[in-house]
């Protein structure tokens, strides 16, 4: 016959053991997110971003979007990002990769995407972000403000 006592020590230590690693704080930057894209396209984006080192910041992303500025919707662009830390609440960071850009409903233009700028904590799960983007397939850089949620 078991100790009530003892097993209800041993599940108290169990519940600290397994809660402990899930109540660390991730590092900042990190982790699943979606982003609501300011690009007057309704663009919509979602990455993951990961740490290797500290200070160093790694993701992938895909963005689509459904109208556009100008007749021009890049309706489909997925690519990578390099940052760093500079402050706690601050990331610096590059982006590349691919992206597909459609005039109107016939031309789709294919080429490579651009981008430099700068991402900013507002709050634990949420921060925002400015780059400035330049596409082998655009006629001009863009400017475009998002919105991130972390999940």
């Amino acid at each position: 016959m078991s100790n009530p006592k003892r097993t209800a020590i041993a599940a108290i230590a169990l519940a600290g053991c397994l809660l402990i690693p899930a109540a660390r704080e991730r590092p900042a930057f990190t982790g699943a997110y979606v982003a609501s894209v300011g690009d007057g396209a309704g663009s919509r984006r979602g990455g993951w971003d990961f740490a290797p080192m500290p200070g160093v910041r790694l993701g992938v992303d895909a963005e689509s979007a459904v109208a556009g500025d100008r007749g021009m919707t890049p309706a489909l662009a997925v690519g990578g990002r390099v940052g760093a830390v500079v402050t706690p609440r601050t990331l610096v960071y590059v982006r590349a990769g691919y992206a597909r850009i459609r005039r109107g409903r016939a031309t789709r233009r294919h080429g490579w995407e651009l981008a430099a700028g700068i991402e900013r904590i507002a709050q634990s799960d949420s921060s925002a972000r400015r780059d400035m983007r330049v596409a082998a397939n655009a006629p001009d850089r863009t400017i475009v403000s998002e919105t991130i949620y972390r999940l």
